[in-house]
């Protein structure tokens, strides 16, 4: 198993579990509901097709890694808008809590993917 993906693991398990401890013992138990959990999976997605993405540009075009992770970037917060779109139209007393535990991972997704662009960026062609 590459380094990466056991520092991805480890990245998107720790996000997982700061979200289960917040949603189970520090916030009302009314923001304790399952659809927040799919936004892990569908952004870790994202992250892993990012990085093999990168790993093609950096044999070929290792210019374009910055371009690709601003790509990269772009297009997780546009899919996070057509996740978010349903709840943020049916303004109810979900539509915070949902917001909130979008953006944990997405944070933590993208400040991983930056972390490990920089590390691509870094290494020698």
């Amino acid at each position: 198993m590459s380094a990466w993906w056991q520092r991805m693991r480890i990245w998107a398990l720790a996000a997982f579990l700061l979200h289960f401890l917040l949603q189970q013992y520090v916030l009302p138990q009314e923001w304790n509901f399952f659809w927040s959990y799919p936004s892990h999976l569908l952004l870790w997605a994202l992250t892993y097709v990012e990085h093999r993405v990168a790993l093609r540009l950096q044999s070929k075009q290792s210019d374009q890694l910055g371009m690709a992770f601003m790509a990269g970037g772009m297009v997780k917060f546009f899919i996070g808008i057509l996740y978010l779109l349903p709840f943020i139209l049916n303004k109810g007393p979900m539509t915070q809590p949902v917001a909130l535990w979008f953006f944990l991972p997405y944070f933590t997704s993208m400040a991983f993917q930056a972390k490990e662009t920089i590390r691509l960026l870094q290494k020698p062609i």
